[in-house]
């Protein structure tokens, strides 16, 4: 699913917001997503258009995540992600 030039980043809503982090290669992203979006949380498709995916946590939103894609694959993610609200 993921192609072999994937990278992906991810902000986060924080203060103070931490450095942005870009991963690169099927491996990294995939584990770096995992650790974000990992056990409990339950995420749910956008409408048609690049893909969005919504994260919830305790049916609270924390992060969304747009997949680029092509060719049948994803090429790159974009995540935006709100920590504190999977802590409330």
């Amino acid at each position: 699913m993921l192609d072999p030039t994937v990278w992906g980043v991810g902000t986060v809503l924080a203060d103070p917001a931490p450095t942005k982090q870009v991963n690169h290669g099927p491996d990294s992203v995939a584990t770096n997503l995992l650790r974000h979006l990992g056990p409990g949380a339950t995420l749910v498709c956008g409408p048609a258009g690049d893909p969005v995916l919504l994260a919830y946590d305790r049916r609270r939103l924390f992060a969304v995540v747009v997949l680029s894609i092509r060719d049948g694959r994803v090429v790159r993610i974009e995540a935006t992600a709100d920590p504190s609200a999977r802590n409330r």
